[in-house]
């Protein structure tokens, strides 16, 4: 188990050892756990991609509302979305293979 082999390499005993030493440590508040979740750093080009499409939300521009799941499927289909042939092509893919 590769905690375990952490635990040994550390110069413990075992994984007890680590998770007494943990829980006596964390108890007597002389440890302090926090979980972060890593920000993902984007390249200027999708930066500027992303800015630019929550702008366009925020303004209400590219955006186009749906009633239902059917609905948004006719919209997604329809002649009048300007997307509709690539997406369509794609999502075609998809069902075929």
């Amino acid at each position: 188990m590769k905690s375990e082999k952490m635990a040994k390499s550390s110069g413990f005993s075992s994984l007890q050892e680590v998770v007494r030493l943990f829980l006596f440590k964390y108890s007597n508040n002389e440890l302090e756990v926090g979980f972060e979740i890593p920000q993902i750093k984007l390249s200027t080009k999708n930066d500027q991609r992303y800015t630019k499409m929550i702008d366009d939300y925020n303004r209400n521009k590219n955006v186009v509302r749906s009633r239902s799941v059917d609905d948004f499927f006719a919209k997604l289909n329809s002649d009048k979305n300007s997307l509709s042939p690539e997406v369509s092509k794609k999502l075609s893919k998809k069902d075929s293979g």
